[in-house]
This record gives structure tokens, C-alpha cells and sequence, in this order.
């Protein structure tokens, strides 16, 4: 299996926790378990969280894991948000909807892909009959870390 392939494979399977982490693992990140600091959130922010940790890490660079109890896209974007600006931009945040197939990765950066120069928020939606949109896989692509 060719890593695309196996890049391919692990997107597919992005249903929660831990396949996220494996996701990142694929892309050379270091692993990380950690809860999310909210001492600074909003009651409505905290009150939108489910589950929050950072899963991953490459030095100082996080990824962060949100589980919301909305299906909202603008209530998740506001955790994003105030996350990417806690951390002055050095994070991906991977959030998802309690139904588990559409996702959103924001990041504050536009240097990772080309193929979203557009946008910061970038919407994902895995549907077992159709795959992985072939977007998002250049985009994991393009934010993976080399071994060195």
C-alpha cells in the first residue's frame, strides 16, 4: 500500500478520538494527550464543547481535537476561532459534529495548500458511499511532516 494509500485509508476511517490520532501519527506528528486550557472561554463556548484535547504535536505546532454538542458550523468556527487565537496561530483545530462524518479543520496559516487559500475553515464530509474528498487529502499532503 502506497502512502497516499494508507493516507487515504486513515481519512476514511476519521470518525473520532483516536482515529484522528492515528491520522496524525501517518503524517509524522508526535503523539500528545492533553486537555484544553478554558480558563479564558466564554460560558457559551464552554457550553458548546463536549470533549477537548490537543492530540498532537510537532514542536510548537498543535493539533487540537473538538467534539461539539452542536451541529452548527458557525458554533463550531467560534471554538476554532478563540482556540487559533490562544495559541497565536501555531494550531490545527479538527472539529466535529456529533454524527461524526463532517468535519472542519481551521487553521489561522494559508501557507499549508493551495487548494484553500480561500478560506480558513475548511469543511470536510466523508460519506462512506462516496470517500474521501480528494481536497482534503491534498491537504493533509501538504501539512505532512518529514521523519528529520
Amino acid at each position: 500500500m502506497s502512502s497516499l494509500q494508507k493516507l487515504e485509508s486513515d481519512a476514511y476511517r476519521l470518525k473520532d478520538l483516536q482515529s484522528l490520532r492515528n491520522l496524525f501519527a501517518h503524517l509524522n506528528f508526535d503523539y500528545e494527550d492533553n486537555p484544553v486550557d478554558k480558563q479564558t472561554w466564554n460560558q457559551e463556548l464552554k457550553d458548546i464543547v463536549v470533549e477537548s484535547r490537543i492530540v498532537a504535536r510537532k514542536d510548537n505546532y498543535f493539533v487540537f481535537y473538538i467534539k461539539t454538542n452542536s451541529d452548527i458550523i458557525k458554533d463550531w468556527k467560534k471554538v476554532a476561532t478563540r482556540i487559533i487565537s490562544d495559541n497565536n496561530g501555531f494550531c490545527l483545530v479538527c472539529s466535529h459534529n456529533p454524527t461524526g462524518f463532517q468535519w472542519i479543520f481551521s487553521n489561522l496559516s494559508k501557507e499549508f495548500s493551495k487548494s484553500f487559500s480561500e478560506t480558513r475553515h475548511i469543511p470536510i464530509e466523508i460519506k462512506p458511499n462516496m470517500g474521501v474528498p480528494k481536497p482534503f487529502l491534498e491537504f493533509l499532503e501538504a501539512i505532512r511532516v518529514e521523519n528529520t
